[in-house]
């Protein structure tokens, strides 16, 4: 039911009757990712050596970033830990669904999950087809993205549409813990302190 890079995600019915989202890691793909991190990391010291202009945007450390990221994401007990921390955070929160993980079906390669399934986020005729309001559903994106910086200073790192749904009630349910980030309250402060300044148009702020 759905692909990306590293895995597939498969609808399955648990011997009880109970529908699951299976997520299963593509065999091999850990080989593929060692030799594409070596040979990036390769092509970042010729360029930091060799190209004065990449060269002060520091392509040794953007790899190495890039490469811790990727090794956390191949362990699907991380994002399983990211998961559920993010639903702990908005437990109270009526507006926001997070799937629930079956830990006793899930290891490192296989990631099993509640299935939940919705409307597009990014189809306002399907959206009001199924009496979804899209602008409804932008506002609550927006709170959620303000809580997870300023509230909790630790937010979902890949909200693009297709790890979005929308849910009956302009719920917003979220898919995909495997890229997560924390910010620090010093960092916190200046990200306020800098959209505050764009709100006011002062850019001394």
């Amino acid at each position: 039911i759905a692909s990306a890079s590293l895995a597939q995600v498969h609808r399955a019915v648990a011997r009880g009757g109970k529908v699951l989202a299976i997520k299963v890691q593509r065999p091999g793909i850990a080989e593929v990712i060692e030799q594409d991190l070596a040979i990036l990391a390769n092509v970042a010291r010729f360029l930091d050596k060799h190209v004065e202009a990449i060269a002060a945007l520091n392509p040794v450390g953007v790899v190495e970033e890039f490469s811790k990221t990727i090794l956390v994401e191949e362990d699907f007990t991380h994002e399983a830990r990211s998961m559920e921390r993010f639903a702990k955070q908005f437990s109270n929160n009526r507006t926001i669904r997070v799937p629930a993980v079956h830990r006793e079906l899930s290891t490192a390669k296989v990631l099993t999950l509640e299935y939940v399934s919705g409307c597009s986020i990014d189809d306002p005729v399907a959206l009001c087809k199924h009496h979804l309001d899209p602008a409804r559903l932008a506002e609550r994106i927006s709170e959620l993205m303000y809580q997870q910086m300023f509230q909790f200073g630790y937010f979902h790192a890949d909200p693009h549409p297709g790890n979005m749904t929308a849910l009956k009630g302009n719920v917003v349910a979220l898919y995909d813990y495997g890229m997560m980030g924390t910010l620090t309250p010093s960092f916190r402060e200046k990200i306020a302190s800098m959209i505050m300044g764009l709100s006011e148009k002062d850019n001394q702020q």
